[in-house]
């Protein structure tokens, strides 16, 4: 009976698929566990460090570590501490955030809002007066505050003279603001270096970026995009980006080169820059993942600036985005900064530090009975990885699984297991040095019958 060999190898370079179709000519993973696709194939995750040893975790999704400009600051639940240069802790604030802040860096001080209120850390002190405004989603941009969600003091109204003034107060959920530059002034001028604009659709603004030389809006029931305009003054020009709303306000994450979010169906976006205004592009991508989002309860996305990699998770289970494709993590960070070059946040452990690789279900495009003999891996790794094989012989029923094979010195294993389907694994006890880029399957076929050879009768058996 002949051997026929078959190579496994996009399915390693793309991680979990967007769709689960078995098609028996699409490669897909159904687990890369502690693995992230790249296009070389599956490569450890990068550990996230606690540079707090007497911190862990708390209640969902605190405590969140912010390594920003000048300051390293720790929400707890209910409080706020800056981090020293030695790791110790300066208390600065009690207060119930009621959920994750978001973070708008001056450097020379620090604005953060959350759906509590919002507050300014300014030479060491807190300012909980910021020119009598109150916002629940805020951003840095060119110097400017951006707030969303918001009530301003004053706004812009005219007298019985007619002239204008600062005498209506602003407030509305699907509201913008932008204050003076530089600073947190929100006095109306007929310059318009101040302004707001109501968004076209109706709820809260969950969460403002900066993408680029714009702004995404994002908000319960849709996104759009702001961009400057310096006539016939300085404001902000607006545009629609697509109606799909964000699921919360943690669920987007990213830099002025992308962003990725969830939005409201449950599904993975990207958003790059410049292509609302410009008319190009006006839908998000959708990436899809459907069916690992919908596992996530209260998820949060936090990114990684130096990889580029998006963590989208929640305390339970966790999935890293690369531009390849995505893998799962057994660690979900409440919120991501590098220093120094070392990954620094706070993470809920999900699972342990094995790393598990598993291939769709695979025919190898033939219905009849196939004996899968060999399994070879290209791999890399300093400890030892194990292989096994699931197989069924009809697709009513269940999977049935071989025992942890030693993988020989050259990276193979021989299940020798009869069925119409396989899914073969590896799996090792630490995930951090282990690669994976490749498997060739040895099988050879038979008919419904176990005849060995063709199925030809006009020919004799090979």
């Amino acid at each position: 009976m002949r051997e026929i060999s078959s190579v496994f190898e996009k399915g390693f370079l793309s991680g979990l698929r967007i769709s689960p179709s078995l098609r028996t000519t699409v490669e897909y993973l159904s687990c890369c566990y502690n693995l992230v696709p790249s296009p070389y194939g599956l490569e450890p995750r990068q550990d996230v460090v606690n540079p707090l040893s007497d911190v862990s975790a708390d209640e969902w999704p605190f405590p969140c570590l912010f390594v920003l400009s000048r300051y390293i600051l720790l929400f707890t639940k209910t409080g706020l501490f800056k981090v020293e240069d030695d790791w110790s802790l300066t208390f600065l604030l009690s207060a119930d955030w009621g959920g994750r802040p978001q973070i708008a860096d001056f450097m020379t001080f620090v604005v953060w809002s959350t759906p509590n209120g919002q507050w300014c850390l300014r030479d060491g002190a807190i300012v909980a007066e910021l020119g009598g405004a109150s916002f629940r989603s805020c951003c840095a941009y060119r110097g400017q505050l951006i707030v969303g969600d918001l009530t301003l003091p004053n706004g812009p109204g005219r007298t019985s003279s007619g002239n204008i003034e600062n005498i209506t107060p602003v407030s509305g959920p699907s509201l913008v603001a932008w204050s003076k530059i530089g600073s947190l002034e929100w006095e109306f001028n007929l310059g318009n270096e101040v302004g707001w604009a109501p968004m076209s659709w109706i709820g809260s603004v969950l969460a403002i970026l900066p993408l680029g030389k714009e702004l995404v809006v994002y908000g319960e029931n849709g996104i759009a995009k702001m961009a400057t305009a310096d006539s016939p003054a300085v404001t902000f020009g607006i545009a629609d980006f697509g109606d799909i709303g964000l699921l919360n306000r943690n669920c987007v994450a990213g830099d002025g080169i992308a962003h990725v979010f969830i939005g409201t169906d449950k599904a993975l976006y990207k958003v790059e820059p410049e292509k609302a205004l410009s008319g190009e592009g006006k839908i998000p991508t959708r990436l899809g993942y459907e069916e690992f989002i919908k596992l996530l309860d209260s998820p949060i996305v936090s990114f990684d600036t130096a990889l580029r990699h998006w963590w989208v998770g929640d305390k339970n289970n966790c999935f890293i985005l690369t531009d390849s494709g995505m893998g799962e993590s057994g660690v979900t960070p409440t919120n991501l900064g590098r220093l120094d070059g070392t990954l620094l946040g706070i993470t809920f452990t999900n699972g342990a530090d094995c790393a598990i690789v598993e291939t769709s279900p695979l025919s190898f495009s033939s219905r009849g009975i196939k004996t899968l003999m060999c399994v070879e891996a290209d791999l890399e790794s300093s400890n030892r990885v194990h292989g096994y094989t699931r197989w069924r012989g009809d697709f009513r029923k269940e999977f049935q699984r071989t025992k942890n094979i030693h993988l020989d010195p050259r990276g193979a294993f021989f299940p020798i297991i009869a069925g119409t389907e396989f899914i073969v694994g590896l799996c090792s006890e630490d995930f951090h040095t282990l690669k994976v880029s490749k498997l060739w399957l040895h099988y050879k076929n038979t008919d419904k019958h176990f005849s060995r050879g063709v199925i030809n009768a006009g020919r004799p058996a090979e």
